[in-house]
């Protein structure tokens, strides 16, 4: 499948319509006249076809179809509403997270991330286009005014878009995440249950750690409810709870924590986690990928309760 706003070249076209032949008998001699007419037409008939196989188009046999004259136009490659996006803050070294998105249609290609670096734009990262209509790219920036782009690319076209300038802060000694935040966390409990509560999906588990002066989110274990494609076109989606895990992910100074990991496995993984660690509380999306089964599940999560000796 190829997207059509991707595609560069030619595009040939003719009509064409079936011809119901009648037979005559006895038929009455054709005059002077029709048979000159019938001559010019063969003719004609005969340099079209020559010039239609010059560019490699196929008549039908006379007397079943009749085709019109062979046209064309020239179709350019064109996306419209390209844009990137980022978060507010950038940290140098620290993962961030950045969203493609435009108002063309791509499925089918592919989005390629640049960074203008010493006289020239290199790849830093490159994502099939997503059917969702957003493509992320999990990157690490060095500090300074950066400049990124991305490029459309298909089987046979490659289209830098408009670049975008931005701010890659350098790290500093002020932390908005604190020691007193470290601890073990669970899913936020609601007070308040509705009256449909006993219809309601069980919350699903989850469980991670804050350490080392909240700098780092540590073991990470969280069950997420995904849907699975169906394996025939007649078949429907299932429905499908997964486990995703993360080791470990870095807390930028401003509380982002961002993380993007594929486990090496004949059919890998893919855990990504975006969340914000202020106040106390974590905020974030879990998303996870495993053949042919995705999903995703927000949460907030706070400290859990200490035991009591």
């Amino acid at each position: 499948m190829r997207p059509i706003a991707l595609f560069q070249g030619t595009v040939y076209w003719q009509v064409t319509r079936e011809i119901k032949l009648t037979e005559c008998s006895p038929c009455a001699p054709k005059t002077k006249k029709e048979e000159d007419e019938e001559e010019e037409r063969i003719f004609q008939e005969a340099e079209e076809e020559e010039k239609a196989e010059e560019r490699g188009v196929v008549f039908e046999p006379k007397g079943q179809w009749e085709g019109g004259p062979v046209r064309s136009f020239s179709l350019q490659p064109s996306v419209e509403g390209a844009t990137l996006t980022t978060q507010k803050r950038v940290f140098g070294g620290y993962l961030t997270a950045i969203e493609f998105s435009s108002a063309t249609e791509l499925i089918g290609g592919s989005i390629e991330l640049q960074r203008f670096a010493k006289g020239t734009w290199r790849s830093i990262s490159q994502e099939e286009v997503s059917r969702s209509g957003s493509t992320f790219f999990f990157v690490k920036l060095p500090a300074g005014r950066q400049s990124l782009r991305a490029v459309a690319t298909s089987a046979s076209v490659s289209l830098p878009l408009s670049p975008r300038k931005l701010t890659v802060h350098r790290l500093g000694k002020h932390r908005l995440t604190t020691a007193d935040e470290d601890g073990r966390y669970a899913q936020k409990q609601r007070k308040k249950k509705s009256k449909y509560a006993a219809e309601e999906t069980p919350k699903l588990p989850l469980t991670f750690a804050v350490v080392d002066g909240a700098t780092r989110l540590v073991h990470l274990r969280a069950s997420v409810e995904t849907t699975c494609a169906p394996a025939t076109r007649s078949g429907e989606e299932v429905p499908l709870t997964i486990k995703a895990a993360l080791r470990s992910a870095r807390i930028a100074p401003d509380g982002t924590v961002i993380a993007d990991r594929k486990t090496k496995s004949p059919e890998p993984q893919q855990v990504t986690f975006v969340g914000q660690l202020l106040a106390g509380s974590l905020i974030g999306t879990l998303t996870t990928t495993y053949k042919n089964c995705s999903g995703s599940r927000k949460f907030e999560a706070v400290p859990s309760r200490k035991r009591s000796s």
